[in-house]
Parts: structure tokens; C-alpha cells; sequence
């Protein structure tokens, strides 16, 4: 007798036990919880997925559209049922006598068992304990627990089939309806009058009985071994660390802390990244908080939690208005919601910089899944997936999200071409892009529900396009080579082969203008390899069909000492090289030759640290110059020397005698004179730079802890550079201020500072005609134009510029100076009107 089923129910009933469990956990009734888990195995049954799916991972997915759309409200419920329901006509009398008939049977069957076939199957199946546990209650043997197993189902299996003549399916689809609430929620006359004449008892049993009977119909195979319900870890409801994203628990002993991160190239050069974190700060006991769902409605009854807090992770569960309280930590961190149903969008953002009100924005989690495959259908590795918020995502929300954060969802692919992306929110707009180097990139639209995606990737065609491969110094293809082209950069396939589109908008070429005209390709441990187009008359590329890059040599070195000024070597100092070479724009933004034949994967930039003897050693170089510096990270003191060419041994470089301040003192004021209290102040300065046409690309930032202002705006600092080092003010209440950039402390005056800072005011824009304006812009009284803040957690965005998408604006942050709202269109102004600001609070304005 053959399996009128698929294989994959075999697998599908080891899991029906934890299904339950999950149901348990995505609703708060006991009957909703047995109908949820009924619904998902129905789904498996009838619908199951492919072979290539996580079985556990799919059933998670089902339940979580299940228990979404249930919690979405009644009317939806009622049109998912009907759309699920089957096209065709309601079953007759007679068909439904006939199912109930059978299920009765069943349950017969089953509870006719001689012991110890009964009791074991009940066991095994039912409360969907593994073997070993029940030989553990019965005291026997595992495999004799295997063994009644197999018997008890071989013997119900002969009773029902010879009942039926034989015909297995007919009993086995009349137990199809059991697993669909739906259809026994409103019994015919016909049906109900069935059940309480002939029995409520035997129905009931064939409800717990069904899936004892879809593994009945089964042929015999081994018993296998699956872990105890009890012991199996629940569905995944905790959103993972997500690869490459910024720390979210940053150490909680800030005593001596130095900042080396880059700026990304469309951050300006005079603020940190946005993954850069400052100082950490004391916060209140109670941390407070609010919860939105993804177009801004409050959100009731999801728990948040702090990862990466201990065992006793701090959480709160939002109220009817989505507030929340909960314990707060002492160092600076994100909270995420942890609910089944939903996933997190911006991170609530604490201590710090950001010491409002965290603002937790969710949306309904999506499961994807997929496979990357190339126009032959062959799978695709090293693929990245990755999912994109609509860029006027935070336009939504009329909140202030200063203390939110986004959440990055990426996926590479396998040898299989097999991606995941379990946490993806369902976020009106959002994309899924996927891209590997010689392809072109691919994008589509998020799906509304879990889904298992085949994404194509086509190689490029046409004539606009650089075409290559990258060999080594034998001949041989190199794979996963990087190449730049300009700025824009890719890799080396597994042929060697790479491929650039020459007219591609978004490219980081096209942004900058830059026509490029040299192909630079690198790969850690040799020397890169480089060509230069020929030029035609008017000055553009010519680039032949195909370049052939070929690396060789070995990179060479610089080392030497860093001294004090008496000579004594100096342990823990940082070291890099002034001037490196530009490669071109990765991921986090400008990377260099010499980062990456170090082996610094996807660093901007390289430094290296003095050991006991003050000895360091700086690899990956070419054959030319540099000039190198060295920086104390406890003060931010430094020196340079230089330039020595590649391949000296013995670099010095001794740290400048009179070079701190002893102390540095003084009070920060409001433009209105007022004392500002609580304010950050540290010491910072521009630790590395990367340039693009004479113009600065990125800054690198290293800082050291400060204090904080009091009562009366004071503050008091010790050990601080006389140069190169500027004071960074930051606070709740203020516009972020660098104070002596660009130039030196005021030596005359040094311990009596008077500081003035902006205030901040938010506001947001809504245009009663959307398509009047796509720009803003605010002046002060003068007319100049201010710095309009984008604030993400703890960091910010800034432009004097902001856009305004289908008639909202994001929230938007500027200082207490602004007096007048400009509007653009295509960049031309179309409007002046007065702007009434003022600080600490949210204004909306409409024209």
C-alpha cells in the first residue's frame, strides 16, 4: 500500500507537541491556543511546504500568520477563512455522517488497544514524548518502547484498513476536518444532532486522536528518536544579533574609552557616525518608554526587554497607550520587543546622547525565506539579502524619535543559495534587495505574509560596462579579489571575473561625480594590481573589453618605538599611517589598500598598538612613503613624523613634553545666558581623515571620558591636549556642539570658558497639498541657513536641507535660532513663513 500522503507529514507529526506549545505562547486563551495549533497542522497537512524548508522554522512561520491575523481583528479573521476556505460546495448529510462515523472509528480503534500498545502510542503521540522519556515512566527499555511503538501502530493500522476494505485514505480524510476550527465551530443540524446522540466522547477522542492517525496511515518505518516536547526550545521570539550591526551592550566600565569610527561619506565630517556611541552617562531608576506599531499607533501588551543585560534582563509589557516602565541599567543600551508577532523596526535607544523618552517602533514580523539562483537556475553564494526601510519611513510618526534607532536585517547565502531573514517587518514600502558582485542587483517589494522566495540574479549585459579578471602572480584566478573602480567597488567571482555597469545612478561614482579611470583590484598578502585607461581626445576613458589584473609581490612594512619625552618606551599607543592609499567606497564607507592587505576586512582604515617595549610593526604597505602618527588613548595627546619610506625598521616617534593642559574649566550657557545643567563634555578629536577631490569623505573620531555640567553649567577637565583636540557638548536639551574645531582651545582663558550652545526644537512639517513642496529649510534672523538634525539613537544625521516625501517631513531637530521655514520645489523656493519654535517641545506645522 503506498503513502497517499507526503513524506513530509512523518516529520510534520514529531513537531505537532511543540506546535501546541507555540500556540500557548502567541495567544492568551486556552481554546484560541488548541485552535491556532489545530489551523497550523491543518495548513501542513493540506498545503505542506518543500522538501528544502526547515520543517520547525515553516510551522513557527504558519502560526505566526495564524495568531497575526487573528489578533488583526474579527472581520479579517472571517475573510482569511473564507478565502481559505475550499471552492466548491458544503460537504452533504450523508458525507458528514460518513466523516463522523470514521472519526469514531478511529478513536475506537485507538482506545481498543491492548495495553501496553495503548498507553505507549497515547504517550508517544498525544503528549509527544520521545522515547526515552516514556521508557523512563514505564521502566523499560528505549527500545522497547520503540518496539510497542511500532506494533501499536501496526495494529491499529490493520484494524482501520480492514474496516475500510483496504482503502486507507477514506478514513484518513475523514480526520482532515478535525484540525480546522472553522469547520466545527458551527455544526449542521444534521452533525450536531450526531455528536449528542452517538456520542460527544468519541468526537472529542478523535480530535485528540488525529494526528495518531495521520502517522497510522503511515507505512512502517523506525521509530525515530526527537527530543521531549517539554524539553524542546520554544519558537525563536527574541529578535537575534544581527551580523555587522553595532553593538547594542556596550562595556559597562567606561573609565577609559577611545572612539575609532569612521563617518559613512554622506555623514558630514563634523559629527560622529550614526553606529558611534558616546560616553555612557548615568540614567534615571526608571527607565520610560513607548511602543508603536509601524504607521505610529500605540501598541498595547508587547513585552520589551533590554538584551544583553544579564540573567535578569530588564522588561515591561506596554500598556493601553503603549507606555511602559521598566528597571533601568546602569550603561548605555537598546531595547527591543520580544513578542512573537511582531519585530523590531527602531530600537529604543537609552543613556547617553540619547536620554529621551525611547520611542520602540515594531511592525508584523514576516518570515522570508529563499533561494538565490542565477539565470540557469544554478544556486548563487556569498549573496546578500538584506531588507530596506522606505526612506521616508520615519515621515510617519508625529513623535519624537531622537532615542530610535534602526535595526539592520541581512542574510548571505550558502553554497545552496539558501538566505533567511526570520525577523523581516512588514513594513508598507519596504524591499528586499539582494546582491552579489557580477550580477545585477535585484529588488522587490517585502512580502505581506511569510514566504519562500526564488530570486534570480542575471548577469549583466550590454556594452556600457567594465569587464575583468583578477589573476595572481602565476596566472591562476583569484577569487574574492577586491576590485574599485573609482569608488565603486566589487569582487572577484569565483572564475576571477568581475564586471562594473558604467551608468549606473545610485553608484557611489555617480553621486560624487567622478568619471573614474583606474581599476585597482587587492587581496590580503600581495602586492595590488592596478590599470590605467587610455584617455580619448576629449579627455574620457577608453576601456577595452576585457582588463586583466594581475597581483603580485609581497606588501611591505614600517616599524620602530614610541618614547616618551625622556626616552622611556610608552605601552598601549596607537599607531596608523597618516596618508594610506584610497581603494574606494565599501559598506561603511571609504576603505584603504594598505586596511586591506593587512587583512583588515572592510576596515576604512588601520592602526596598530605599541607593546611593552613600545615596539610597533605596521603591515600591508607599497613601495612609496608615508607618514605615520602616533596618539596616547588616555588623553588624546599625539605626534608625527615622517614620511618613511616602506620597509624601515627603525621608525621614532616620541611624544611632545608640554603638550596637556593640566585643566580645562568653565561654564556652558543657553544663547539666553542661562546655565545648561547635565550637559556631556568630552574631549574628542579628528583621529583620521579620507579625502575625495580635496574634500573630506570621512572622519574618524577618538575621544576620552569627561564629566558632566552642574547646576550652575560647570564643568572641570584634566589632562587635555593644548592641540588638534576640540571639546564635544552634548546633552538632552541641546544641539550638539564641537567647540574649537577647525582651529585651538582659547590658551588665555582656558580654565574660565563661557560655551554657548543651541537649544533643541523639534518640529514636522505636513503640507496641506502634497505636491506644493519636496524640501525645507530653516533661517535664522540673520537669513543664514541652519543644520537641520535627523537624531537616530546615538547618533544623527545633518543637512541644511530636508526632504519632504508625499507631504510629511521627519521629525526634524534645529536650534532655538530658527525663525523662518522655507519651502522648496525642484529647488526652487516657493514659500516663506514665520516658524515658532520653541525648546523641549513638538511643533507640527501645516502649510
Amino acid at each position: 500500500m503506498t503513502d497517499p500522503l507526503p513524506l513530509q507529514t512523518e516529520r510534520l507529526l514529531e513537531h505537532a507537541g511543540w506546535v501546541r506549545s507555540l500556540a500557548r505562547r502567541l495567544t492568551r486563551d486556552a481554546s484560541a491556543a488548541e485552535d491556532l495549533a489545530q489551523e497550523t497542522l491543518a495548513a501542513a497537512i493540506e498545503h505542506p511546504p518543500g522538501r528544502e524548508r526547515p520543517l520547525r522554522r515553516w510551522l513557527a512561520a504558519v502560526a505566526r500568520n495564524f495568531a497575526r491575523q487573528r489578533r488583526r481583528g474579527e472581520a479579517r479573521r472571517v475573510a482569511r477563512e473564507a478565502a481559505a476556505a475550499r471552492g466548491e460546495a458544503l460537504p452533504s448529510t450523508e458525507e458528514l455522517v460518513d466523516r463522523l462515523t470514521a472519526q469514531r472509528n478511529v478513536a475506537d480503534a485507538v482506545t481498543g488497544l491492548e495495553e501496553p500498545y495503548r498507553t505507549t502510542i497515547l504517550l508517544r503521540f498525544y503528549e509527544g514524548l520521545p522515547p526515552r522519556v516514556i521508557a523512563g515512566r514505564q521502566g523499560v527499555p528505549v527500545e522497547t518502547v520503540k518496539t510497542r511503538i511500532q506494533r501499536g501502530l501496526a495494529r491499529l493500522r490493520h484494524r482501520l484498513d480492514r474496516a475500510y476494505g483496504g482503502d486507507r485514505r477514506a478514513w484518513l480524510l475523514a480526520l482532515v476536518p478535525l484540525w480546522k476550527p472553522s469547520l466545527l465551530a458551527a455544526p449542521t443540524a444534521v452533525g450536531t444532532a450526531i455528536v449528542n446522540a452517538k456520542g460527544k466522547a468519541a468526537v472529542a477522542a478523535s480530535l485528540v486522536l488525529a494526528p495518531i492517525a495521520v502517522w497510522v496511515a503511515l507505512p512502517d518505518r523506525e521509530e525515530p528518536s526527537v527530543p521531549a516536547a517539554a524539553s524542546l526550545p520554544e519558537a525563536p521570539i527574541v529578535a537575534p544579533e544581527k551580523p555587522g550591526a553595532p553593538s547594542e551592550a556596550p562595556s559597562a566600565e567606561p573609565a577609559r574609552r577611545t572612539e575609532l569610527s569612521a563617518t559613512a561619506p554622506a555623514t558630514p565630517p563634523s559629527l560622529p557616525s550614526p553606529v558611534e556611541e558616546a560616553p555612557a552617562a548615568a540614567v534615571a531608576e526608571v527607565l520610560r518608554g513607548r511602543v508603536l506599531d509601524e504607521i505610529g499607533r500605540p501598541l498595547a501588551g508587547v513585552r520589551v526587554e533590554i538584551p544583553g543585560a544579564g540573567e535578569a534582563r530588564p522588561s515591561a509589557t506596554s500598556a493601553a497607550d503603549g507606555r511602559f516602565e521598566m528597571a533601568a541599567p546602569d550603561r548605555q543600551g537598546r531595547i527591543h520587543a520580544v513578542d512573537p508577532l511582531f519585530t523590531t523596526v527602531l530600537a529604543g535607544v537609552y543613556g547617553g546622547l540619547a536620554r529621551t523618552e525611547p520611542v520602540v517602533v515594531v511592525a508584523p514580523r514576516v518570515s522570508l525565506e529563499g533561494r538565490v539562483v542565477d539565470g540557469d537556475g544554478h544556486p548563487v553564494s556569498g549573496a546578500r539579502a538584506g531588507i530596506e526601510l522606505p526612506a521616508a519611513f520615519r515621515s510617519r510618526f508625529h513623535e519624537v524619535l531622537d532615542a530610535s534607532a534602526e535595526v539592520q536585517w541581512r542574510s548571505e547565502t550558502g553554497a545552496d543559495g539558501l538566505f533567511s531573514l526570520p525577523e523581516t517587518p512588514g513594513v508598507e514600502g519596504g524591499k528586499i534587495e539582494v546582491a552579489r558582485e557580477g550580477f545585477v542587483p535585484h529588488e522587490e517589494a517585502v512580502p505581506s505574509s511569510d514566504a519562500f522566495l526564488t530570486i534570480v540574479l542575471e548577469r549583466p549585459t550590454g556594452d556600457r560596462h567594465v569587464r575583468g579578471r583578477v589573476v595572481g602572480p602565476d596566472g591562476r584566478s583569484v577569487e574574492g579579489a577586491r576590485v574599485a573602480l573609482g569608488m565603486n567597488t566589487t569582487r572577484s567571482d569565483e572564475r576571477g571575473e568581475f564586471v562594473f555597469p558604467l551608468d549606473d545612478p545610485g553608484s557611489f561614482n555617480a553621486r560624487l561625480e567622478l568619471v573614474p579611470t583606474t581599476l585597482v583590484a587587492v587581496k590580503a598578502g600581495v602586492l595590488p594590481a592596478r590599470f590605467e585607461a587610455p584617455l580619448a581626445a576629449n579627455g574620457s576613458p577608453i576601456w577595452p573589453a576585457r582588463v586583466t589584473l594581475r597581483l603580485g609581490g609581497t606588501p611591505q612594512s614600517i616599524s620602530g618605538r614610541v618614547v616618551d619625552p625622556r626616552g622611556e618606551p610608552l605601552e598601549g599607543m596607537q599607531v596608523w599611517l597618516v596618508d594610506p592609499t584610497l581603494f574606494g567606497a565599501l559598506e561603511r564607507g571609504p576603505a584603504q589598500v594598505e586596511s586591506l592587505l593587512a587583512g583588515e576586512e572592510g576596515a576604512r582604515w588601520h592602526s596598530v598598538e605599541t607593546n611593552a617595549r613600545g615596539s610597533f610593526r605596521i603591515d600591508g604597505l607599497l613601495p612609496r612613503e608615508y607618514r605615520v602618527r602616533a596618539m596616547d588613548p588616555a588623553t588624546l595627546l599625539r605626534t608625527e613624523e615622517g614620511p618613511f619610506a616602506a620597509g624601515t625598521e627603525d621608525v621614532l616617534l616620541r611624544m611632545p613634553s608640554d603638550g596637556l593642559y593640566d585643566r580645562v574649566a568653565g561654564r556652558v550657557l543657553s544663547r539666553s545666558g542661562k546655565a545648561v545643567a547635565g550637559a556631556d563634555i568630552f574631549p574628542m578629536c579628528d583621529a583620521f581623515r579620507t579625502e575625495i577631490r580635496d574634500g573630506i569623505a570621512s572622519t574618524s573620531h577618538a575621544s576620552v571620558e569627561g564629566t558632566t555640567t552642574d547646576a550652575e553649567g560647570r564643568f572641570e577637565l584634566k589632562r587635555v591636549p593644548k592641540s588638534l583636540v576640540y571639546l564635544r557638548i552634548q546633552g538632552e536639551e541641546m544641539i550638539p556642539l564641537e567647540y574649537g574645531r577647525g582651529g585651538v582651545l582659547p590658551e588665555d582663558r582656558i580654565e574660565r570658558l563661557e560655551i554657548t550652545v543651541d537649544l533643541r526644537c523639534h518640529f514636522k512639517v505636513e503640507l496641506a497639498d502634497p505636491s506644493s513642496a519636496d524640501e525645507l529649510s530653516v533661517l535664522d534672523e540673520a537669513g543664514n541657513e541652519l543644520i537641520l538634525n535627523i537624531f537616530v539613537g546615538t547618533g544623527r544625521r545633518e543637512n541644511e536641507r530636508a526632504p519632504i516625501s508625499q507631504g510629511l517631513s521627519d521629525t526634524i531637530a534645529v536650534s532655538d535660532a530658527g525663525r523662518t521655514l522655507v519651502l522648496y520645489l525642484q529647488g526652487q523656493e516657493v514659500s516663506r513663513s514665520p516658524l515658532d519654535l520653541a525648546p523641549g517641545t513638538m511643533r507640527e506645522v501645516r502649510r
